[in-house]
C-alpha cells in the first residue's frame, strides 16, 4: 500500500523544516560567541589580577632590597668603626708591649743591682763578724746575767783551752736567747781576728785529743750541775748560717768527711786526699750532686 506524493506537496512540506534548521544553527553560533566573550573576559581578568599581583610583589621586592641595602650600609659603617677601633687598640697594644719590654729591662737591671747590694751587705756583715766567736749550750746564770758574767765565762773557757783571754781582749759580748727557752748562744767579739782564730784552733785541738765524754763541757769552766757539752765556732750571719747548715747536712748525706767554716766561708772535703770545695750558695751544693 504505497502512495506517492506529488512535487507540489513535497514543496509545501520542505520550507518549514529548512527554516527550523537555520534557526537552530543561528542559536548555537550565538551561544559560542557568548562563551568566547566570557572566556576572553576571564582571561583578561586573570591577566589583570596576575599583573596586579606581580606589581605588588615587585614593590615588595624593591622595598626589601632597599632595606637590605640599608642594612648592608649599616654593617659597612659598623665594620669601618670596628676597624678604626681595632687599629686604635693595636697602637695601644704596641705601646703597652713597648712599655712592658722597657719595664722588663728595668726589672732585670734592678734585680742585678739588688743582687749586687745583697752581696755587698753580705760582705759587710762578714767583715763585721770576722773577729766574732759563738759559744753554744752554756747554761745561763739564774737571775740577771751581766756583761761581766759573760766575760768571766769566756776567760774561763780560755783557761780550759790553755789559752789566755783577758777581759780587755773582748770588744763586745752578749747572749742570744731562744724562744724555746734554751740556754741560747753567747756571742763574743774579740779585738783581733788572730785571737778569734786562736780560740777556734785551741777548741779543735782540745776536743781532738779527748773522748766524747771528755770534750769541752760545762764542768771545765766550773759550772755545777749536769755536764753539758760546749760548742765553739765562728759566729755567722743568717745567710751564711743557713748555707753552713745545708752544707753539714749535705756532707752527712753524701759521705763527705769534712765540713767547716773559716772567716765566714764554708768548705767541704770528701776525704783526706781530696781538695777543699768552697760553698758560696745553695747552688754549689746542687752542682755537686749533679
Amino acid at each position: 500500500m504505497q502512495q506517492s506524493f506529488s512535487d507540489s506537496e513535497t514543496e509545501k512540506k520542505t520550507p518549514p523544516n529548512y527554516v527550523q534548521m537555520r534557526y537552530n544553527k543561528r542559536h548555537r553560533s550565538d551561544d559560542f560567541l557568548e562563551e568566547l566573550k566570557d572566556f576572553k573576559a576571564d582571561i583578561k581578568q586573570m591577566i589583570s589580577s596576575w599583573m596586579s599581583s606581580n606589581e605588588e610583589e615587585r614593590v615588595r621586592l624593591q622595598r626589601d632590597i632597599k632595606d637590605i641595602k640599608s642594612k648592608i650600609q649599616e654593617v659597612k659603617n659598623s665594620n669601618s668603626e670596628i676597624e678604626k677601633s681595632v687599629e686604635h687598640l693595636s697602637h695601644q697594644f704596641d705601646g703597652i708591649m713597648s712599655k712592658i719590654s722597657s719595664l722588663e729591662i728595668k726589672c732585670s737591671e734592678n734585680r742585678a743591682f739588688i743582687q749586687q747590694l745583697e752581696q755587698n751587705i753580705e760582705s759587710l756583715q762578714r767583715s763585721s763578724l770576722k773577729a766574732t766567736v759563738e759559744f753554744r749550750n752554756i747554761p745561763a746564770k739564774k737571775g740577771k746575767e751581766s756583761t761581766s758574767d759573760l766575760i768571766s765565762i769566756v776567760t774561763r773557757i780560755g783557761t780550759a783551752l790553755n789559752l789566755e783571754i783577758n777581759p780587755s781582749d773582748v770588744r763586745d759580748i752578749y747572749r742570744l736567747t731562744n724562744k724555746s727557752g734554751s740556754s741560747g748562744i753567747i756571742v763574743a767579739e774579740f779585738t783581733s781576728v788572730l785571737l778569734k782564730n786562736d780560740v777556734l784552733q785551741a777548741a779543735r785541738s782540745f776536743n781532738s785529743k779527748r773522748s766524747i765524754d771528755e770534750k769541752l763541757n760545762s764542768t771545765h769552766i766550773g759550772i755545777e750541775g749536769k755536764k753539758q757539752p760546749i760548742f765553739v765556732s765562728e759566729h755567722l750571719n743568717l745567710t751564711t748560717r743557713k748555707i753552713f747548715a745545708q752544707a753539714r747536712q749535705f756532707a752527712k748525706d753524701n759521705h763527705y768527711k769534712y765540713c767547716w767554716s773559716t772567716n765566714a766561708r764554708i768548705f767541704l772535703r770528701k776525704d783526706d786526699s781530696s781538695k777543699q770545695i768552697l760553698i758560696k750558695t745553695e747552688k754549689c751544693l746542687n752542682d755537686l750532686i749533679n
